[in-house]
């Protein structure tokens, strides 16, 4: 049972702790995936010119934000954090962004096939999306 102060009880049963910390490691891992994304497909729509690119957000940054919030505290990034590890991959060259983002895929179990962009998405859907998450899970 989890209680905490202004919020409703939420009841666990079964949770191996060494399982959780698995799933939350993983999700993390998942998180840091979808950040060295969000830079290759920045990047890339950003060469390409895409139509309403200076309003719009890679798909992966929005899934980094989404996994992001739905980690614990103590495995979650800040704002601060979040924004320096964007500055570090904006930093990176072409191809050792395509070699982490690899590398991080791998270490999830997934494929990492190279050159993959994924498409943008509107900030008004992004901002939506987030407020959506905040609310389910309690996030301020």
């Amino acid at each position: 049972m989890i209680i905490a102060p202004g919020k409703p009880v939420w009841f666990r049963f079964g949770v191996d702790p060494e399982e959780a910390e698995r799933h939350c490691l993983t999700s993390c891992r998942f998180r840091d995936a979808f950040l060295l994304q969000a830079e290759i497909d920045d990047r890339c729509h950003r060469r390409k010119r895409t139509p309403g690119y200076d309003r719009k957000v890679p798909v992966s940054l929005v899934l980094a934000i989404c996994a992001n919030l739905m980690l614990p505290n103590r495995h979650r990034y800040d704002q601060d954090t979040f924004g320096a590890v964007q500055l570090t991959h904006m930093n990176l060259r072409q191809s050792e962004l395509e070699k982490r983002r690899h590398e991080a895929l791998c270490a999830i179990g997934l494929n990492g096939a190279r050159m993959f962009i994924m498409p943008l998405i509107s900030k008004q859907q992004v901002v939506q999306m987030t407020n959506q998450i905040k609310r389910k899970h309690g996030i301020e």
